[in-house]
Parts: structure tokens; sequence; C-alpha cells
């Protein structure tokens, strides 16, 4: 599901936590103890540098995915978006919808040793966004969050668009 941040509140985790205000969250896993979710439109001026076994350096844009283990965190995680389509892909991600894969970096960085991807066909999260049991339906009871229909096509294509350029500052 996609879910956006509300903004008409005048109370509430919204004014709070400025990260949620007009956000644009991909729900990744939800069942009856806990839901997590990514921010899609918070990309930042973060890098992760890697070297490959070439001793190359590969560079890893991050983007701010949520509050949960993200930056500054001692055990910060690093979810990975895709939307390639090879078995190798496949096998190492979870799908979350037509076309988009969710994976973890070090599965993304065995693809991109291993030759079957490059470090641009991720968007690479770092942190994510919980909810315990039965707190996301209260937050969109309370239309602290909508949830909205979309498609895999526009999501890529908007993300395609934040990740050339943009000022993560906007």
């Amino acid at each position: 599901a996609v879910i956006l941040g509300g903004v008409e509140q005048s109370f509430g985790f919204g004014l709070r936590q400025q990260y949620f205000h007009k956000a644009v969250m991909l729900v990744l896993d939800h069942d009856e103890r806990f839901t997590r979710g990514i921010i899609l439109n918070r990309p930042s001026s973060k890098t992760v540098l890697d070297e490959n076994e070439n001793g190359d350096i590969v560079q890893w844009k991050l983007w701010f995915g949520g509050d949960v283990q993200g930056f500054g965190s001692p055990m910060m995680e690093v979810v990975c978006l895709h939307s390639l389509q090879t078995q190798e892909a496949m096998d190492l991600s979870v799908t979350v919808m037509k076309d988009i894969q969710w994976t973890s970096f070090d599965n993304a960085r065995t693809l991109v040793m291993d030759g079957k991807a490059r470090p641009s066909d991720f968007w690479v999260f770092a942190g994510y966004a919980g909810w315990g049991p039965d707190q996301l339906a209260g937050e969109l009871d309370r239309k602290s969050w909508y949830m909205v229909a979309t498609d895999s096509q526009t999501l890529l294509q908007e993300m395609a668009c934040q990740a050339k350029g943009q000022d993560p500052r906007n």
C-alpha cells in the first residue's frame, strides 16, 4: 500500500515529526504485530562509498527512509528498492507491488559485485517507519495518513525524477 502523510491536523505527529509532513510512504510489511514502511520522497545528499573487488569506488545515494534505525543510528537498517526482473534479483528480493521489489543492502551489493546490477538500479533507504499493533489503523482513522491507489510505473517515474539532481531540501 501507499499512504500519504496528512497536512490538515493541528495536533498529532505531523507537526512534531516534520519528516512525515507530506510524506509518501510505501508499506513494505504488514501483519497483526508490526507494520514497516519507507518514505519515498526524502532524498538526501548522503552517499555510501563502497569498494568493489577491483578496488574501484562504488557510490550509493542514500534516501531518508524513516526514523527507526536511520541516519545516526548505531545499527542503521538499509532497504533497497528496485525494479530488476532478472531471476538473480528476484531470488534475493521481496515483491511489494508489480515491478517493485525490496532487498537488503547486502543483497544489492552482491548483485552489483557479481555484475548483475548497477548501484543506480537501486533506491537505497536508510531507516524505516514502524507501527505496532493497530497503530497505523488508528492513524488512518484520525486522518494522519491517507491510503491511496497508484501503480508501480507512476511510483518509479516519480522516484526517478527525484533521484536526478533534485535538491533534497525541496
